[in-house]
């Protein structure tokens, strides 16, 4: 037993587990980069969807019966903007209308002729440029009255992004 002690012949160095340990470090710091990664795209994801749930939101609260954008509505009918109102109102009106909290928006409208090219109803009182955040937009076709009987398909789209 003493022999076994005193026998230096079986001493192993010291240096020989740094490679080892090397290569388990580099895979601790490969799998930490790539969770933080996957962290980044979901929450990524989770903002996108909140936005466009907003967007989606404000844009069927201007679409509806009560709007102060829809000229006429009925039971079975279509809903119809005027294009007047689209083209006069102020975003004040709609903010008071509605105004989803932590959030600003804009609202666009376009209306397309018989071959098909689009045309964007100008409105001086909306945004002229948007800010430069991460936005998110919903659409959705509508009913354009220009003048008694002719009435157009369109397009309401609502751009939104956080304060």
């Amino acid at each position: 037993m003493k022999s076994l002690i005193i026998d230096k012949r079986g001493i192993s160095e010291e240096f020989t587990s740094l490679p080892a340990l090397m290569v388990v470090m580099i895979g601790f710091a490969l799998f930490f980069a790539m969770i933080a990664g996957v962290y980044h795209t979901h929450n990524e994801r989770v903002e996108n969807k909140e936005l466009y749930e907003v967007a989606h939101y404000t844009l069927m609260k201007l679409t509806s019966g009560e709007s102060p954008l829809v000229s006429e509505k009925g039971g079975n009918t279509p809903i119809i903007m005027d294009e007047q109102v689209i083209s006069t109102i102020g975003k004040d009106v709609l903010k008071d209308y509605c105004n989803p909290l932590g959030y600003d928006y804009t609202v666009k409208f376009y209306w397309y002729d018989e071959k098909g090219g689009r045309h964007e109803i100008s409105n001086p009182n909306m945004y002229k440029s948007l800010p430069n955040k991460n936005r998110l937009s919903s659409s959705r076709e509508i009913a354009i009255k220009f003048s008694e009987g002719d009435i157009r398909i369109g397009k309401i789209v609502v751009i939104i992004w956080r304060r």
